[in-house]
């Protein structure tokens, strides 16, 4: 009798513990349930590591894209500044260039005279209006081959146009002018070849100027 009751004592506990040890088999996950958990977890924050790179190189590139904007218009900037500085620093340079002071054309030295003449031969062929009408003193007198007329300003002088300024004839006359026989006069310095056309200037308001010009 007592063995009978050892065995059934036994098979109780054996099958308590099958029990026990079958609910902790359920408890526990399986390796591969282990494997396919952590590759999921790798992969989501693998994910969200590859957004939050590409996020920072987005906003990396934006900066440097702004930054650079930024360079390139203080640049231009600068560089405009600049030639403007430079171009009031010539315009002013130009305008004392030729300054002679309070004396008359006989005063003149011949290199002033000469380097004069070369610039106005120079503007005169490059047709460039604006910079002629920076050589002339106002009032100026113009002949042209159809009659003679006063030119008050310098802007009244552009408003003639390059056309009526610059003729062919005026043009090829004035490059052969000799710079190297001007001569002094009370009314000035005649820039010419033979005569006509011409260019006269002479000491105005303290500068060699222009004071003429015959077709």
């Amino acid at each position: 009798m007592k063995k009978i009751v050892l065995l059934l004592a036994a098979g109780i506990m054996s099958a308590a513990l099958v029990a026990c040890g079958s609910e902790e088999m359920d408890a526990v996950p399986s390796k591969s349930e282990t494997v396919e958990s952590i590759t999921e977890s790798s992969s989501e924050k693998s994910e969200t590591e590859t957004k939050e790179t590409e996020t920072k190189e987005t906003e990396t590139k934006e900066t440097e894209t702004k930054e650079t904007e930024t360079k390139e218009e203080s640049g231009q900037e600068e560089s405009s500044a600049v030639s403007q500085e430079e171009s009031t620093a010539a315009s002013e340079e130009n305008a004392d260039k030729y300054r002679v002071g309070n004396i008359d054309n006989f005063s003149v030295k011949s290199e002033m005279a000469v380097e004069f003449g070369e610039e106005v031969k120079e503007v005169i062929a490059a047709k460039d209006l604006e910079a002629l009408a920076d050589l002339a003193s106002y009032p100026l007198y113009i002949g042209f081959s159809d009659g003679g007329v006063s030119v008050e300003t310098r802007e009244d002088f552009i408003a003639l146009g390059e056309e009526r300024i610059f003729t062919q004839e005026y043009v090829d006359g004035m490059a052969s002018a000799d710079t190297g026989n001007l001569s002094a006069s009370k009314a000035g310095f005649s820039l010419t070849d033979s005569g006509r056309p011409n260019v006269i200037f002479g000491v105005s308001n303290g500068k060699l100027r222009i004071v003429g010009m015959n077709y």
